[in-house]
C-alpha cells in the first residue's frame, strides 16, 4: 500500500529545502528522517544556543544539568542533537 504525502510533510519539506541546508529533503520521508532534518535545521539555525536556557525559565535539561555555566550556550560536553530532542520531548 502507498503512504499518501500530507500536506504537513509538504510543507516541512519546502520549508527545510527552502530555508535551511537541506537540499536532500523530501516530502513522505519517514518521520524519522524528517525529525533529523529539523534538528539540524535547529542546530543550524541556534548554533550552540541551549533551548532549555534560551525558550524556558529552567536553565538546564534534565540529562545534563551538571556542569552548565550561566548564559546561553551549550556548555555542558552535550550533543546539541540530544539536547534538542531532549528540549522536543523526542525519545
Amino acid at each position: 500500500m502507498i503512504k499518501e504525502t500530507s500536506n504537513l510533510q509538504k510543507a516541512l519539506a519546502v520549508l527545510l529545502y527552502d530555508q535551511f541546508d537541506c537540499p536532500d529533503v523530501e516530502a513522505g520521508q519517514d518521520d524519522e528522517t524528517m525529525i533529523q532534518y529539523i534538528i539540524y535545521a535547529l542546530i543550524e539555525k541556534n548554533e550552540n544556543i541551549c533551548p532549555f536556557k534560551n525558550y524556558l525559565s529552567v536553565p538546564f535539561c534534565k540529562t545534563y544539568k551538571s556542569g552548565c555555566e550561566k548564559g546561553l550556550m551549550i556548555d555542558c560536553g552535550a550533543d546539541a542533537e540530544l539536547v534538542w530532542k531532549e528540549f522536543i520531548r523526542i525519545d
